[in-house]
């Protein structure tokens, strides 16, 4: 499995993680005109659930009481990482992120096509929590108390999660 790490610092708006952000690549074969059902199965198998299907909110947002995965189930969508300043990646068809708490995100550009699988460990349920909060320590206090799931939800035990975020 190919994955990516990517650090974001914290900014004045959005707290991010000292964990790193993970891209997967390369998760299922090319050929499905939809992975949803393919995600919710691979997510829910690893221990990550209270799953949903819909897009990525157009704004800057962050959970300070869950890690996220999100799953590109059809099209593509370019996000925001980070903040205002972060960086922009797109994410394909088949293709996941995982967004430790307190990482920013954002939609900026989307496939008319575009759906996303999310997901959570078991025993975390996000909040919403955008730019500039008036609980912005009291986030930040929350994201380090965010226990580190016991499962990769894309490759399981030894995945990325698990070993990149000891």
């Amino acid at each position: 499995m190919k994955f990516e790490t990517i650090y974001i610092s914290e900014n004045k708006r959005i707290p991010n993680s000292n964990l790193p952000v993970i891209l997967y690549s390369s998760i299922f074969q090319e050929g499905k005109e939809d992975y949803g059902e393919d995600f919710f199965e691979l997510f829910e198998k690893n221990g990550w659930g209270n799953s949903w299907r819909n897009g990525v909110y157009s704004f800057h947002h962050y959970h300070a009481k869950a890690h996220e995965v999100l799953g590109c189930a059809s099209g593509w969508v370019k996000v925001q990482l980070g903040g205002e300043e972060g960086e922009i990646f797109e994410l394909k068809k088949g293709k996941a992120v995982l967004l430790p708490a307190g990482t920013g995100h954002k939609r900026v550009e989307a496939s008319a096509d575009f759906s996303i699988i999310g997901a959570y460990p078991h025993n975390q349920s996000p909040d919403l929590n955008k730019e500039d909060s008036e609980k912005y320590a009291e986030n930040k206090e929350s994201i380090q108390k965010v226990r580190n799931p016991e499962k990769d939800p894309v490759t399981g035990e030894e995945g990325p999660a698990v070993k990149e975020w000891k």
